[in-house]
């Protein structure tokens, strides 16, 4: 670790590891980003979420909703604004997995290399890139095991209600 963040408390390590892992990672899926309609269920998902329809069953409702807002940002094609969605969804999962290992082996070491190790693999950037359900799904899973540790670390219920909160957004 360089000189500069190796004397800096713990904390203000922690928030600038967590920036450099969100920045890194969304520069990486940004530079592959799709700017066009893709192949697979990709065009269901962009017109679903481009005129609040509903796509193929189970419909995936949260996930139309929430990406939506992104296609009134001011940014090159519908298609590109809707699947920065995906790619945002991916850096978040990235960050929320170094915040699960952090918290699960106190090693914040390991959290960076687990977290790089999974933003250098082909199958989450594969989904990264494009405009699909499923890096929404894998923040959502890492947020509930995230909270799940956290419950069992200190038996503080509001993590099951966060957990059980997450899992229904999942659900929907």
């Amino acid at each position: 670790m360089p000189i500069l963040v190796k004397n800096m408390p713990d904390k203000n390590k922690e928030q600038i590891l967590l920036a450099v892992v969100f920045l890194l990672s969304l520069g990486l899926f940004l530079k592959g980003l799709s700017p066009t309609v893709y192949l697979g269920d990709n065009g269901d998902f962009l017109a679903a979420a481009t005129t609040l329809g509903i796509c193929h069953p189970t419909g995936y409702p949260t996930f139309i909703l929430l990406s939506k807002i992104l296609s009134f940002l001011p940014l090159g094609e519908i298609a590109f604004r809707l699947t920065l969605f995906s790619a945002l969804m991916a850096a978040l999962t990235l960050v929320t997995l170094f915040l699960l290992v952090k918290t699960w082996l106190q090693h914040w070491q390991i959290a960076l290399w687990s977290t790089l190790i999974l933003m250098g693999c082909s199958t989450l950037y594969s989904q990264a890139v494009i405009f699909e359900v499923y890096t929404f799904n894998a923040w959502l899973t890492t947020l509930i095991i995230w909270n799940v540790l956290l419950l069992l670390k200190t038996g503080k219920k509001a993590f099951l209600t966060s957990a059980g909160f997450f899992f229904e957004i999942g659900r929907a």
